[in-house]
């Protein structure tokens, strides 16, 4: 592992970038440290992917500054930044070999042959791709493919390496499988990663850090369970996992929480974390597996728990979890989840039901809306 730095392995200082009129990226301030895993988290068009262009050097920015080390970038040509890339496509060579895709970019700086194959066997020792040396890409796996294409980019042992959205072209099972090896590569080297994605489940058990971005800003970054169970704002709870939200009125908050009122029940609900701290409209955030369920005439609240009324529309299988929709008085439908154990203590809750659903008041973030 690489001697600890003082500034931050990159830096994006006011970072942004126009193409025409459209404004890709607007104003992005970001510290990634040395050895983390940073994954950028968003939709289609939300400038993640010219974000990491930038980085690059494949984009020159608008406006702001890249800093690797403490060292402004921003000028430098790609081919003279301590930087590689990882592209979706993994863009192998398909008449060299593994062993001589791996060898490209040193060939390409003239290292002697002997440091060259010394380099080439431990990578792909690392990536346990010994065996495969001598295959062509077109006789590997997806799986293989992606792990050549780390190889390639981690040979010249970068400073930052960058992936754009490198497991999307994978099934479902083997991209669960390659995460795994990608976390181990990433730890055992040391090196910083920046990998931009779509896939929030993907975000979530891959990343040290995550950053969420909407219209080419950053909206929040931080530790994977802080961004799930405490978002900054609606559009995060909503594309992070799944949300239930509840418009409601914030009437007093203190050291214990927030007291809320809602249409939907006569006694104030109580959440124990509020970003909303004015008094006035807000959002109730509840995940679905913070709820429980149980027959409405039933009483089976724990001391203080807050409590809606509802109807069971819908009940969906999920393997290790049964989901429900439940429509509330006023329409909005929540999902619940509960694992299997749980789903067969209460079988006889059956679509039609009515339900009252709990929740802790330790539970539940207030939004401002």
């Amino acid at each position: 592992m690489s001697a600890p730095h003082a500034a931050p392995c990159l830096r994006l200082d006011a970072l942004g970038k126009d193409f025409g009129t459209t404004r890709a990226l607007d104003t992005v301030d970001l510290d990634i440290a040395e050895g983390e895993l940073f994954c950028l988290l968003g939709g289609s068009g939300c400038g993640k992917s010219t974000l990491l262009r930038v980085v690059a050097g494949l984009e020159a920015p608008s406006r702001g500054r890249v800093l690797i080390d403490g060292r402004d970038v921003s000028a430098v040509p790609p081919w003279q930044r301590p930087v590689n890339l990882v592209f979706q496509s993994y863009a192998l060579f398909p008449h060299l070999s593994v062993a001589a895709n791996v060898a490209f970019g040193l060939r390409q700086e003239n290292m002697p042959r002997a440091a060259i194959a010394r380099r080439v066997a431990d990578m792909l020792g690392l990536v346990r791709l010994e065996h495969l040396a001598d295959r062509r890409p077109r006789q590997l796996s997806g799986g293989q493919r992606q792990r050549v294409a780390l190889a390639r980019a981690l040979v010249k042992q970068p400073r930052l390496l960058l992936l754009d959205e490198p497991l999307a072209a994978l099934d479902r099972q083997l991209r669960e499988t390659t995460r795994l090896e990608l976390v181990r590569i990433q730890r055992e080297l040391g090196t910083t990663f920046v990998m931009v994605t779509h896939d929030q489940e993907e975000a979530l058990s891959l990343a040290t850090r995550i950053g969420v971005m909407a219209d080419g800003r950053l909206l929040q970054s931080g530790a994977p369970h802080d961004v799930y169970e405490r978002p900054a704002n609606r559009f995060v709870a909503e594309f992070v996992g799944n949300a239930n939200l509840l418009e409601v009125d914030v009437t007093t908050h203190d050291d214990a929480g927030v007291l809320l009122g809602s249409d939907l029940c006569s006694t104030p609900l109580r959440a124990a974390a509020a970003s909303a701290t004015r008094a006035g409209r807000a959002w109730l955030l509840l995940r679905p597996e913070q709820v429980t369920l149980a027959h409405a005439d039933v009483p089976t609240a724990g001391v203080g728990d807050n409590a809606l009324a509802g109807v069971i529309e819908d009940i969906a299988y999920g393997g290790d979890r049964w989901v429900y929709a439940i429509r509330l008085a006023n329409g909005v439908r929540w999902r619940v989840s509960e694992p299997n154990a749980a789903h067969r203590a209460h079988a006889d809750l059956t679509r039609g039901v009515a339900v009252t659903l709990r929740w802790p008041p330790g539970c539940g973030v207030v939004l401002a809306q």
